[in-house]
């Protein structure tokens, strides 16, 4: 067992140092440069926006309705 991580140790070692000594291996590739781009296509004008819709008066109403009404037979 001692013998194997010594093995792993030293073989690892080695591809490190083979990855950096050879020549063909340790330089970095081109990278490749962008071509001529396209300007991208002007959005079109959405135009003005459409007016919201009326909303309905949140406040109650000053007259009481049937439905506001206690029924006279709950009061017993």
């Amino acid at each position: 067992m001692r013998n194997m991580n010594r093995m792993l140790f030293l073989t690892a070692a080695g591809a490190t140092a083979l990855a950096f000594a050879s020549p063909g291996i340790s330089q970095v590739a081109p990278v490749p440069q962008p071509g001529p781009t396209e300007e991208p296509a002007p959005t079109p004008d959405p135009g003005p926006a459409p007016e919201p819709a009326p909303q309905p008066d949140p406040t109650p109403s000053p007259t009481p309705t049937p439905d506001d009404q206690p029924d006279p037979g709950m009061l017993r």
